[in-house]
C-alpha cells in the first residue's frame, strides 16, 4: 500500500515500487502490465516487478480529509496473485489569487 497526499500537480501524486517475488519452482517474475486504468490513475509494471502509478489529473475535485483508494492486481509467472494499493489523501488547495485588473480610484469631499 502506498499512502499519497494530493496537491495541485498530478505529478506530485504518481508514484513507483519494486515489488519482489521468490518462487522455487519457478521464474521469479510478474505478468507485465501496461497503463492499466483506474478511477484516479494508471498503473503499470514490468516482469522484475518496477510499477509505477501515474495520477490521472491533479485531482483538485477532491475533499480535504477524505481518502481515496484504488487497487491494482499484480500476478507473478506462476499466477500467484497480490495488489498494489494506492491511498491519496484530498487536501483543501489554497485559492487562486489574481492582480485586479479594474481598479477605481474615488475622489471623497470631506
Amino acid at each position: 500500500s502506498v499512502n499519497l497526499t494530493e496537491t495541485n500537480s498530478a505529478t506530485d501524486i504518481s508514484t513507483s515500487g519494486t515489488l519482489t517475488v521468490s518462487d522455487v519452482d519457478s521464474p521469479a517474475t510478474f505478468v507485465a502490465q501496461v497503463g492499466t486504468a483506474g478511477t484516479y490513475g494508471s498503473f503499470g509494471i514490468n516482469t522484475a516487478g518496477a510499477w509505477t502509478y501515474a495520477a490521472s489529473s491533479a485531482h483538485d475535485e477532491f475533499v480535504a480529509g477524505q481518502h481515496y483508494t484504488e487497487s491494482f492486481d499484480v500476478m507473478s509467472a506462476d499466477g500467484t496473485h497480490t495488489s498494489v494499493a494506492i491511498d491519496i489523501l484530498g487536501t483543501s488547495d489554497a485559492p487562486l489569487r489574481f492582480a485586479p485588473t479594474d481598479i477605481q480610484l474615488t475622489r471623497c469631499h470631506f
